[in-house]
C-alpha cells in the first residue's frame, strides 16, 4: 500500500503543477498568496522566466513599485503591479510577469496592512549568458541570445536539436547539423530549452 501510494504522488504532482498553470495562462513559475505570506517567498529565476501569483486566501495584490512599509520607490530594474482581488480555495491569479532584465525585484501587498504584517517578497532575476557554452570537447553558440527573430545555434561536432518550452513541449527539432538557423519571431515569449543529441541542455529567451 505505502508503494503504491509513493507511486501515486509521483504521479500526481506532475498534474497539479500543470492544473496550477491553467489559473496563471502562460506562467512558468507559480508564487501562492494566502494569509500574511508569499510562498514562496524568495524566488530565483532565469531570464526569461514567466512567474505568476495565485490568491489562495484573503484580499491581496502584487506591488513592485513603491514600499508599502517606508514609502519610497523599490528601485527594481522594472517596475510592476497588479490590482487585488479576492482568493479563492481554488487559486485566482493575481497576475504574471515575464523578468528580462537581471537584477532583485521586491514587492509587497499594499491591502490592509498586510505588508507590514510581513507579507513581502523578492524575485532574484539571474542573466544568461550570451556565449559560447563547452560540451566537453565541443561547444555550442547561441546568438543571439534574447532573441526576437532569427536564431543561430552552431556546435563544433554536428548533433540533432531539438527546441522545448519553458512547459517541456517540444517545438522544433533537426537532424545532425553544426549549424542550425531558426526564425522564432512567430514563437511566444518566454524561456526556451535546447537540448543535444548527448543530452546536454543550454537556454535562451524570445523576446
Amino acid at each position: 500500500m505505502k508503494e503504491l501510494l509513493i507511486a501515486f504522488s509521483l504521479i500526481a504532482l506532475p498534474l497539479m503543477g500543470f492544473a496550477q498553470n491553467e489559473i496563471c495562462p502562460g506562467a512558468d513559475v507559480l508564487v501562492s498568496a494566502a494569509g500574511m505570506a508569499y510562498s514562496p517567498q524568495d524566488l530565483v529565476v532565469d531570464a526569461g522566466t514567466v512567474v505568476g501569483w495565485v490568491n489562495y486566501d484573503g484580499y491581496h495584490d502584487v506591488n513592485a513599485e513603491v514600499s508599502s512599509i517606508t514609502s519610497l520607490p523599490f528601485d527594481n530594474p522594472e517596475s510592476f503591479s497588479f490590482e487585488a482581488n479576492n482568493g479563492t480555495k481554488e487559486g485566482v491569479c493575481i497576475g504574471t510577469y515575464t523578468f528580462t532584465v537581471p537584477g532583485v525585484y521586491l514587492y509587497d501587498c499594499t491591502s490592509y496592512g498586510h505588508a507590514s504584517s510581513g507579507m513581502v517578497g523578492s524575485v532574484t532575476c539571474n542573466e544568461i549568458a550570451n556565449a559560447v557554452q563547452e560540451l566537453g570537447d565541443a561547444s555550442i553558440s547561441i546568438f543571439p541570445n534574447p532573441v526576437a527573430s532569427i536564431l543561430t545555434i552552431t556546435i563544433d561536432s554536428p548533433s540533432a536539436l531539438q527546441v522545448f518550452d519553458a512547459v517541456g513541449k517540444l517545438v522544433e527539432e533537426t537532424s545532425a547539423v553544426a549549424r542550425w538557423v531558426v526564425d522564432v519571431s512567430a514563437w511566444e515569449k518566454g524561456l526556451y530549452t535546447v537540448k543535444t543529441q548527448a543530452g546536454e541542455t543550454h537556454k535562451f529567451i524570445v523576446e
